[in-house]
């Protein structure tokens, strides 16, 4: 229990504890035993020493007695709670049950507080323990609420650091927390950003792959049109007819139209539309891939393509756009 004791409350706390609750009994042993039963204190100090002897408690002597100045010395050969100490525990805290008993007879023996100050002595064959008493301001009561508040203010210190230590950690965590968060909205923007400019790069393939302009000869540039085309797409082609004559400095353009499942008014505005265009450049325009159905369905819609020269496949185009440029050559 002792042992046990020591290790939650600290040795000091524990040997006040044990030595006030040992000093209750004083009062009773200083009357019952030392005052009656001697001639004067040390005789009765002496009946008293042998009752502890008898009781295992050690060999007690008054070494020295001073009642003018409340001073004496007691030595205890053998003390029962060093044995103890030795046979059952790493260690050993003194003797504060014999201190707090003697405390309680001094003080009523001389009539004011005492203080019991412990030396012990280990030898060979015996342990030793020597108590010098004498007057003091101190009280085991006092004492005793000195350690338990210096207890409680190194508990709420060590709470206190361990809260500022978990407060630490909790901030550490959060800061981990937001940066782990701030990583992760970074790599999603990132990714966004990656996945904005892979569209981006996708659209792109696929509108040059749907009006592409393949350079023949120096001079005539073909454009094959396969699917439908819609109004972005009608764009398109304008744009790209436009910058690819003007960029290779082409005199011939041909616009193959054999991949177009349906010609409309839509698709017929276009083609009328792109020919007088890069005619302001002075491109001419070939169209090949003209089926009899959609032939038909120009005459029916009512468009006229003067100034449009047309061929039924591409070969011819490509042949016709030759001459021309041959033409254009000589002329020059």
């Amino acid at each position: 229990m002792f042992q046990s004791l020591a290790q939650e409350i600290g040795v000091p706390l524990l040997r006040l504890l044990v030595a006030r609750s040992a000093s209750i009994g004083a009062e009773e042993d200083y009357r019952a035993l030392i005052a009656p039963l001697g001639n004067h204190f040390a005789e009765g100090f002496q009946v008293w020493a042998q009752a502890q002897a008898l009781a295992g408690w050690g060999l007690v002597e008054l070494e020295a007695y001073d009642a003018k100045l409340r001073e004496a010395t007691v030595q205890v050969r053998n003390p029962w709670e060093l044995q103890m100490q030795a046979a059952e525990f790493e260690g050993s805290w003194g003797c504060p049950m014999l201190q707090g008993r003697l405390i309680g007879i001094f003080s009523y023996a001389f009539g004011t507080p005492c203080w019991a100050e412990e030396q012990l002595e280990a030898g060979p064959n015996e342990a030793c323990v020597t108590f010098r008493i004498a007057p003091t301001r101190l009280t085991l009561s006092a004492e005793l609420e000195r350690l338990r508040t210096a207890r409680r203010d190194q508990e709420q210190r060590l709470l206190r650091q361990e809260i500022a230590a978990k407060v630490l950690e909790l901030a550490q965590a959060q800061a981990e927390q937001s940066r782990l968060q701030d990583e992760a909205l970074r790599a999603q923007a990132e990714q966004s950003r990656i996945q904005d400019e892979a569209l981006e790069t996708q659209a792109r393939i696929i509108a040059e792959l749907s009006t592409p302009l393949i350079p023949i000869s120096d001079q005539v540039v073909l454009m094959p049109l396969i699917g439908q085309v819609d109004s972005q797409r009608a764009q398109r082609v304008l744009t790209t007819l436009l910058e690819g004559v003007s960029q290779r400095q082409a005199n011939c353009a041909i616009l193959d139209i054999s991949g177009l499942p349906l010609v409309d008014t839509h698709v017929a505005g276009i083609l009328v539309q792109a020919a007088r265009s890069i005619a302001l450049l002075g491109v001419e325009m070939i169209i090949t891939g003209i089926r009899p159905e959609v032939a038909q369905t120009l005459v029916g819609l009512g468009l006229s393509l003067d100034g449009i020269r047309t061929c039924g496949t591409v070969q011819a185009g490509i042949a016709l756009a030759h001459e021309h440029s041959r033409r254009r050559g000589r002329r020059r």
